[in-house]
């Protein structure tokens, strides 16, 4: 008798299948690694390209993991470290610690670095961790832990003239959750293409001190404010950014606290280069100052609870041909409006009309269902 030939599945086709689903969890690839040592390569390198670790012996376990095989050491090229604080760890366990992380952020392939948890606080600290700064392309500060109030900034960074000169190739930073304080006398980091304030107070110097050589790069940038007490700074920030940074191509301006606030009360005359336009839960009444200054935009997102354009005056916008680059349009209606989709629908029949004959596609965001 012969035995039953079963068909074998072609090794190279192993990344195509792992790229065609991208909802993959940690335990699939573990089960997945053990088919063959074919599977396994492929799975190592997805498992650790950008480990995230969230707790202090997670940190331990990984930098003994790579200490012991240089092979996965040399497939990180991102790690993800947030781990929370243990107060019933003695001192040996802390010396442990520390011993760990300098290992991990010593790995010489590291292009992408987050600092949340513990690590957020007084990040310039674990930021000299870094051997190899003169690589790193993404930075990220994170002072959010899961349950804490989003309004909350638990991180602290001191950003001066040697920790800018050390990220001389950075292209994108964000900073999240936490006070920043900038000494800087001139000096900058790298020439920043991406730059993400989310809920983040300068308590001392300029984020422009940090920006001197990436007004000409700057194509990225994100604002969110969450704290109303912060939002005059922040606005006065974005407006000099906006005005002095000439190649930003997309703009998000986000407001998260409960008190409505006005966008770009001074925002300069004109920012032609801009595409991508998102706005975010702030005071909205008029559309003309939004042309007259981002008049070759192709996305436009105008969205929350204190939007008050009418939608005749989105339509008259569209026919008009302001925008003639403009292809995506989402808003949110007027809190007046009626909220059943029948009646809505029928409000901005005339707005679909118009996006339809210009090609714009048109998307409505009721934020009064999120409530």
């Amino acid at each position: 008798m012969y035995a039953a030939s079963y068909p074998q599945l072609v090794d190279d086709l192993i990344p195509y299948i792992l790229d065609a689903y991208d909802h993959w969890w940690p335990r699939d690839y573990t089960r997945l690694a053990l088919v063959s040592p074919a599977w396994l390569t492929h799975i190592r390198k997805r498992l650790y390209e950008c480990p995230t670790l969230h707790t202090s012996s997670s940190c331990i376990a990984f930098a003994r993991a790579i200490e012991g095989n240089p092979l996965l050491a040399s497939l990180v090229r991102g790690i993800n470290l947030r781990p929370a604080v243990d107060r019933d760890a003695g001192a040996s366990y802390a010396v442990k610690l520390m011993a760990s992380l300098r290992r991990i952020l010593a790995l010489p392939g590291v292009r992408k670095v987050t600092l949340g948890g513990r690590l957020a606080v007084d990040a310039e600290r674990f930021l000299q961790f870094l051997t190899n700064p003169q690589h790193i392309t993404e930075l990220c500060v994170d002072g959010n832990y899961p349950d804490s109030d989003p309004s909350t900034r638990t991180g602290t960074l001191e950003w001066d003239d040697m920790t800018a000169c050390r990220f001389v190739r950075l292209q994108a930073l964000t900073l999240s959750n936490l006070e920043l304080t900038v000494i800087s006398w001139g000096a900058s980091c790298g020439s920043l293409i991406s730059l993400e304030l989310d809920n983040v107070a300068v308590v001392g110097g300029s984020i422009i001190d940090v920006m001197s050589d990436s007004l000409d790069t700057l194509r990225s940038l994100r604002v969110c404010v969450r704290d109303v007490s912060n939002a005059a700074s922040m606005d006065g920030l974005l407006c000099e950014l906006t005005e002095r940074c000439t190649a930003l191509e997309s703009l998000s301006y986000e407001h998260s606290s409960q008190m409505a606030y006005a966008f770009m009360v001074t925002a300069p005359s004109r920012c032609p280069t801009i595409r991508r336009l998102r706005l975010s839960g702030l005071f909205v009444h008029g559309v003309v100052h939004l042309v007259e200054r981002c008049n070759h935009l192709e996305v436009l997102e105008v969205v929350g609870h204190e939007v008050r354009i009418d939608s005749m005056v989105w339509a008259n916008l569209i026919a008009s041909d302001v925008i003639p680059t403009l292809r995506q349009l989402t808003i949110s209606p007027p809190y007046w409006y009626p909220r059943d989709p029948c009646q809505l629908s029928e409000r901005y029949h005339l707005l679909r009309v118009a996006c339809g004959k210009r090609d714009v596609a048109f998307s409505l965001d009721p934020c009064w269902s999120k409530f």
